[in-house]
C-alpha cells in the first residue's frame, strides 16, 4: 500500500466532509461554521503543499483543482471575516455556502482525477 496517496486521499475526503457539513448547516453557517471552515481550509493547504511536489502531467491538474478550492475558501474565510466585523450588512450565508461548494466542487475533480490516476496506473 502506498502511504502517500492514502494520506492524499484522507486529507481531500476529510476536507471535502467538511465543506459539506458547512452547507448542511444552512442558516446556521455563520454562528457555528466557522470552525469547519478553517478546519477545512488548513487541511486543503496540506494538500496542495503536497501536491506541489507531484512533477507529472496529472499533478497539475491536481494542483489546479487544489488551488482553485484554496482560493474558493479564502475568499469565504475573507467575507465571514468581514460580516463578523459587521462591516457588511447584506445576509453572507447564501454567499459563503456558494463559495464552499464551490470548493467542494474542485475538491471532487480532484478526488476524481486522482482516483482514475490511480486505477490507470494499476494496470
Amino acid at each position: 500500500m502506498n502511504s502517500k496517496k492514502l494520506q492524499s486521499s484522507f486529507f481531500i475526503i476529510l476536507s471535502l466532509c467538511f465543506m459539506i457539513e458547512i452547507v448542511y448547516m444552512g442558516e446556521h453557517t455563520l454562528k457555528q461554521g466557522i470552525f469547519f471552515l478553517i478546519a477545512a481550509f488548513v487541511i486543503n493547504i496540506i494538500v496542495t503543499i503536497k501536491g506541489i511536489k507531484d512533477r507529472s502531467k496529472i499533478g497539475l491538474i491536481l494542483l489546479a483543482s487544489n488551488l482553485v478550492a484554496d482560493f474558493h475558501l479564502i475568499a469565504a474565510i475573507f467575507i465571514y471575516i468581514i460580516v463578523s466585523l459587521n462591516y457588511m450588512t447584506i445576509n453572507a450565508n447564501g454567499l459563503i455556502i456558494s463559495l464552499i461548494v464551490g470548493a467542494s466542487i474542485a475538491n471532487l475533480v480532484f478526488f476524481t482525477t486522482y482516483i482514475s490516476d490511480i486505477l490507470i496506473a494499476k494496470k
